[in-house]
């Protein structure tokens, strides 16, 4: 299989990743908003300091609870590596690409 053709399958694999990032994103939202659970002012969304918000902040007494948002969170950051695996899959086969197909 030719590099470029490569290139062009990781490059769809990431966009599909994208989606299912944007996606896990919104549902860890929406659970998080459904129980009052919001982000202290000056906390963009999706920042390290949001995360660490999350991670530090937000807990539930349910364990149900606790368990369904660790479980949204886990899903999050399992998209998160998942793109940076593409990415660098990316890079390696645009490095192994003819010169003339690096454009």
């Amino acid at each position: 299989m030719r590099n470029t053709r490569r290139c062009g399958i990781l490059v769809r694999a990431r966009e599909a990743a994208k989606q299912d990032q944007l996606r896990a994103r919104h549902r860890l939202s929406k659970f998080l908003l459904r129980h009052g659970r919001r982000a202290p002012a000056g906390v963009k969304a999706w920042t390290q300091k949001h995360e660490q918000w999350i991670k530090g902040q937000v807990h539930f007494e349910q364990p149900a609870q606790e368990y369904t948002m660790l479980d949204y969170l886990h899903e999050v950051e399992h998209m998160d590596d998942r793109i940076r695996r593409l990415e660098q899959a990316i890079e390696e086969a645009v490095k192994l690409a003819l010169p003339r197909c690096r454009r």
